[in-house]
């Protein structure tokens, strides 16, 4: 009982310290250090399997990711994508809305990164959804929501920290969420032409509100292909066996750099520098995030809390999978309240994962509920580090667009987690077809 309460203690001043504002990284850190000396562990030990992590090979794939997604930033190919969607689906009431959702999607297979692609997609477009006579509470709200799909679309950088954390395959995580990103997509399209379909405000996205018109579909086509191709030539290669996670991430630099400099002409050494920055701010950010939490979860494990964790929920539960699922969900909705998705799904590999196991759960299956649920509590309140990202970007109290992103996830984004949840083969299909693991 004692090592309950002083477990949960600890999580309590992680949670406080997070909430007044503390930086993640700081506040792991600071409790890692108060658990160490308080519990007498020996730090050479902790430190020690925590920088094996990170220098892990597969780890190395983490940095390129970052640096190609800021680059792509950088070229113009985010803007050519956009205007490549509304060639397709633009033209009809509600297009512009359906265009938010899928350049998400398609930005999640460049950048991996959600709260990249609020900022990206939420700031070329959301004053634009505005002009279309969107609401713009809903509009914020859509952003927002539809930011989570950029983790579950590969490479995801949050599955990649959570295959290290837990050893698993990277490229088996990354296709366990592309079927739930799939299901998401296609809600919050279906979700966005329901709710404006009979909005008097709302006009018909004209293709010149882009710069597109109906003949110009082709040349948009092969403006935005070459920015495509990245994820093909990423995920096919892996997939074929040609190179692995760490090399693709490196393909895909050179790759960037290469479209960038000789087909759009926008990356100046300028522009590449900034890019290189930014990359190495965000990789020594989540490099020192993640030492953190893995020395706090080494020194959890020392003190055997995921075991007495997992004992506590089984023993609730009464061996029924049924109910232990729906746990699982609520303690990573909690965790994705408070945390962002790339710590979110470290402290879930680390705490959450030997339960999952335990009681029977493919840890496959349980990485696609992570990354899904983990999403959903990035924009639920009190933290939903999302909403307020999107809300800073279009200048909206998140009093007044709070209910539409509750509707949203109640309509789309919950119910995917409980089919997910109860549904093993929408995570596990495609590595089944593909990898054929059991």
């Amino acid at each position: 009982m004692t090592t309950i309460l002083f477990s949960i203690s600890l999580l309590v001043m992680l949670v406080a310290l997070i909430s007044i504002g503390v930086p993640i990284y700081a506040s792991f850190g600071a409790v890692a250090l108060f658990y160490g000396f308080s519990a007498g562990v020996d730090l050479s030990y902790i430190v020690g399997g925590s920088t094996w992590n990170l220098g892990s090979f597969a780890m190395l794939a983490l940095p390129l990711f970052i640096l190609a997604g800021y680059t792509m930033e950088k070229s113009g190919v985010t803007t050519s994508l956009i205007r490549w969607v509304n060639s397709l689906v633009g033209g009809m009431k509600g297009s512009l809305g359906a265009v938010s959702v899928i350049s998400t999607a398609l930005f999640g297979a460049i950048s991996g990164s959600n709260a990249s692609a609020v900022a990206t997609v939420g700031t070329i477009l959301i004053p634009q959804l505005k002009k279309a006579g969107y609401d713009i509470r809903y509009a914020t709200a859509l952003i927002a929501c539809a930011a989570p799909i950029a983790t579950l679309i590969p490479p995801s950088i949050a599955m990649i920290l959570f295959s290290i954390t837990a050893g698993l395959p990277v490229t088996v995580c990354f296709l366990s969420t592309i079927g739930p990103g799939i299901l998401i997509t296609i809600g919050y399209t279906l979700f966005n032409y329901i709710v404006v379909r009979k909005d008097p405000n709302v006009t018909v996205m004209k293709k010149e509100h882009l710069g597109i018109k109906i003949k110009e579909i082709g040349a948009a086509t092969a403006k935005g292909m070459p920015g495509l191709f990245m994820p093909v030539l990423v995920l096919g290669g892996i997939y074929s066996g040609k190179f692995s996670p760490t090399e693709a991430a490196a393909m895909a630099v050179v790759y960037v750099i290469i479209i960038g400099v000789f087909v759009y002409r926008k990356l100046t050494w300028k522009n590449f520098f900034a890019a290189s920055v930014g990359a190495g701010r965000s990789t020594g950010i989540i490099m020192v995030m993640m030492f953190f939490i893995l020395a706090l979860g080494r020194e959890l494990i020392l003190g055997g809390f995921p075991e007495l964790m997992a004992n506590f929920i089984l023993d609730i539960a009464g061996g029924n999978t049924i109910l232990i699922l729906l746990m699982l969900n609520v303690c990573l909705l909690v965790i994705g309240m408070f945390l962002d998705d790339c710590s979110g799904s470290i402290l879930a590999a680390i705490l959450l994962l030997p339960l999952a196991v335990k009681a029977g759960i493919h840890p496959i299956h349980f990485a696609a509920i992570a990354g899904v649920n983990l999403g959903m509590g990035n924009v639920t309140p009190p933290c939903a580090p999302l909403l307020l990202m999107a809300g800073a970007i279009s200048g909206t109290p998140l009093k007044e667009y709070f209910w539409w992103g509750i509707k949203m996830q109640m309509t789309v984004h919950l119910p995917v987690v409980l089919l997910v949840t109860y549904i093993p083969d929408l995570a596990l299909f495609l590595p089944k077809i593909i990898l054929g693991i059991q």
